[in-house]
């Protein structure tokens, strides 16, 4: 009987070490780890892939060349999309993991969109695709024109000379220095004369500036509303280097126009065919412009010189 029992009691323990060893399932370490198989070349993965932007530009249209389709075409290879756009200094990264989808590219730019899947457990990238965006309606649009989206080919925006509370002055010739004594209400409220350049608004006289959005039209006109000039303007948010005085801490971005704004040709600069202003401040009621000498964004702080104009919207 106690040899039995201790039969037993061997067999059960002999079961649970049995039991408690697990055995490798050796067919799936072939299967995903050693026997994968030849992954992909980059030039197979970049044949698998496709980058389109299938909506053509339309006037009046607010969808357009904004909207960039990612497809995988060989699902079985995971992977993840990568878009950068920007500047060298300024770049904006987004990744996307689906096989497919819709990208909506908020602003103008150029957009580099590359793959980069995992095909027999090595990781392959794609050569970067160039896509163009410049459907998208910019924000300064409204600002400027009223315009709400591309669609809103009626609007426009009529604008007149911004007096200051104090002494109503609304331009004036001044030192690129000035940045250095405030922002654009401080200095155009602070001016009286400046440097014996400055212009009340009772001398200037009430010219007034229409910016029409469809054909980004410009028109000026005299103060008793006759036409002085048509033109057409655009807009840039790049802003300037160098010099200084780091006009790239004040400046938000430049306006190009075909015809100069009123009072601009009084600048210590003469315009002549470069009527680039930077801008200074742009919002919905207010714009200031600087237009700087040829030599600003190089020159001295002190000794470069520049014209300041002040709008606001006409209500």
């Amino acid at each position: 009987m106690k040899t039995s029992k201790l039969y037993i009691i061997l067999l059960m323990v002999a079961a649970t070490w049995y039991a408690c060893d697990p055995i490798e399932d050796e067919s799936l370490r072939e299967k995903y780890y050693e026997n994968v198989g030849t992954p992909l070349t980059k030039t197979e993965l970049e044949a698998a892939i496709s980058i389109t932007q299938p909506i053509p530009n339309q006037d009046a249209v607010v969808e357009g060349d904004q909207y960039v389709v990612l497809k995988n075409n060989r699902p079985d290879i995971p992977g993840v999309w990568h878009i950068e756009w920007g500047d060298a200094n300024n770049r904006n990264t987004k990744t996307l993991g689906t096989d497919n989808d819709t990208l909506i590219c908020e602003t103008n730019d150029v957009y580099d969109i590359y793959f980069v899947g995992i095909s027999a457990n090595k990781i392959i990238q794609t050569d970067p695709v160039h896509v163009t965006v410049t459907n998208c309606f910019d924000s300064w649009q409204t600002l400027l024109t009223g315009a709400e989206d591309k669609s809103d080919q009626t609007a426009k925006k009529t604008w007149e000379f911004w007096p200051s509370p104090n002494n109503k002055i609304v331009y004036f010739n001044g030192m690129y220095a000035n940045w250095l004594a405030g922002d654009v209400n401080m200095i155009h409220e602070g001016i009286n004369n400046w440097d014996g350049g400055g212009t009340k608004l009772a001398t200037a006289g009430n010219y007034t500036i229409v910016f029409e959005y469809t054909g980004q039209k410009l028109t000026t006109y005299k103060p008793d509303g006759t036409l002085l000039a048509e033109g057409t303007y655009a807009f840039s948010h790049d802003i300037p280097n160098g010099g200084t005085g780091t006009p790239q801490d004040y400046i938000i971005g430049s306006l190009v126009t075909t015809t100069p704004l009123p009072g601009s040709t009084t600048s210590w600069e003469v315009l002549g065919s470069r009527p680039t202003y930077w801008l200074w401040l742009l919002d919905e009621t207010h714009i200031a412009v600087v237009h700087p000498a040829s030599t600003w964004a190089q020159g001295d702080f002190y000794d470069s010189s520049a014209w300041y104009g002040f709008y606001q919207a006409k209500q």
